[in-house]
């Protein structure tokens, strides 16, 4: 048995037995059965999901993660007013109980979870635009960090001696520019910049004159602190 098959047979067993609950409490069908196994039902099926949401190796979106919250909670409290109004306020096994404060209940939260949701959909958006942004920043920086390491090849074939001063030389620039903060590399002219100086430290490699490393990259260092 797969997967889907798995969540839809235990949502399924959920359901069945809520409204099995309820269909037992109640001595006859009334319009509250159905209503506390509807609104437990919606309520029990969006734990579910959400428990296998974060469970599952899928990565929801920020927007998605703020939507799906308030839809839990909107359909928790429904939940919880009709067994409130249902066991609390009156007789519950009347079987002609006025249900208009229940209605009331229903729309008032609607009305709230609508202006919520709304609330949520819009600061999930700019949530999730700010952290694509910084995600695209981090991984512009990320491949920076890559150029380094190919410049750090080209001194496999060398001496130990030569090898280990050309590297220690560059590991300095390597920690500099992990040091900049993502949010540095917004700009596009000062990226250009940095990818011509580690182009000018990879020329200096490839001639293995240490004095030229040297000077080289301390030239991009300073331009990394710069920033």
């Amino acid at each position: 048995m797969n997967n889907i098959a798995k969540i839809i047979l235990t949502l399924a067993v959920i359901c069945i037995a809520i409204a099995g609950v309820f269909h037992l409490i109640f001595p006859t069908f009334v319009a509250l059965e159905a209503l506390c196994s509807l609104t437990g039902i919606l309520f029990a099926s969006t734990v579910f999901f959400n428990l296998w949401s974060v469970t599952s190796s899928v990565r929801m979106p920020v927007r998605v993660v703020s939507r799906n919250i308030v839809i839990y909670i909107i359909l928790g409290l429904s939940f919880l007013w009709t067994l409130l109004f249902t066991f609390v306020s009156d007789d519950w096994a009347a079987p002609d109980r006025n249900l208009k404060t229940l209605y009331i209940g229903y729309l008032i939260l609607l009305i709230v979870g609508s202006t919520v949701w709304l609330i949520a959909d819009f600061g999930g958006s700019a949530a999730q635009s700010k952290s694509d942004s910084v995600q695209s920043l981090i991984a512009e920086r990320e491949q920076l960090l890559v150029l380094i390491d190919r410049i750090m090849l080209v001194t496999d074939s060398w001496n130990n001696g030569a090898k280990y001063e050309a590297n220690r030389i560059l590991s300095e620039s390597k920690s500099h520019l992990r040091a900049v903060p993502a949010g540095k590399l917004k700009d596009t002219t000062a990226c250009a910049d940095i990818k011509v100086s580690l182009s000018a430290l990879q020329s200096a490699v490839e001639s293995a004159d240490i004095a030229t490393i040297k000077e080289t990259n301390l030239k991009l260092i300073n331009k990394l602190k710069s920033l």
